[in-house]
């Protein structure tokens, strides 16, 4: 379609310097089998009326995000997304209807109570986005993760705290050492993807690009 009308269709998560990043946001919601939202409580006053299953499923999603940076943000360029104010989280933080935080709890109804996990980029896998999506709300319920208390809505985030791995290199080093996805992806598969990013990264840092040339070659 791009095509058609002159254009070429691109898929990084960072084209341009001086603009905002592409993410690739998921909205997810748990409903049981008679088709209720359990992530909502209908009881509470509060807001958001979140259940602690909800809550669970947030800590899940918060403690595994690091160790899944690797597919979230799988190339070189997806982590130029993540720089102070470019609406790209850099820490495992929640709130209710904030756009800076990695977990965002958008204004719903109590049945479409849902997460937005926002970390992951354009150019990511996304059926392994999901699944490791899954994967940490599957974790936080199984095993009461606290997500701690959430971000207030419209208040700033610290810039100097990252949390996240904020290079390829760093991701990767993270998703070997995960003791929580390769319980959720086979070892033969964890250990093919960590094997082939990781000369991936190695071919990718081995060239010289032209910015060393017009950094260095007359400054060095």
């Amino acid at each position: 379609v791009a095509l058609k009308h002159g254009f070429s269709a691109c898929f990084m998560a960072k084209p341009f310097a001086d603009q905002a990043g592409s993410g690739l946001h998921i909205h997810a919601s748990l409903y049981n089998e008679q088709g209720e939202n359990v992530f909502s409580d209908p009881t509470s006053g509060e807001v958001p009326a979140v259940s602690a299953l909800m809550r669970y499923a947030i800590g899940g999603l918060a403690q595994s995000m690091g160790d899944g940076m690797a597919v979230f943000a799988p190339n070189a360029n997806s982590y130029r997304r993540f720089v102070a104010g470019a609406y790209a989280p850099m820490s495992p933080t929640w709130g209710y209807n904030h756009r800076d935080v990695s977990l965002r709890i958008p204004v719903s109804g109590a049945k479409d109570c849902r997460i937005e996990h926002r970390v992951a980029g354009a150019d990511a896998n996304p059926y392994l986005v999901m699944a490791l999506v899954l994967a940490g709300i599957h974790y936080g319920i199984a095993q009461h993760c606290d997500p701690g208390p959430p971000v207030a809505e419209g208040a700033s985030l610290p810039q100097t705290d990252v949390l996240l791995p904020p290079r390829w290199d760093y991701a990767l080093d993270a998703f070997r050492a995960s003791k929580i996805i390769p319980q959720y992806l086979s070892h033969e598969y964890f250990n093919a993807f960590s094997r082939v990013r990781q000369a991936e990264s190695n071919a990718y840092h081995a060239e010289v690009p032209g910015q060393d040339y017009a950094w260095y070659l007359r400054a060095v």
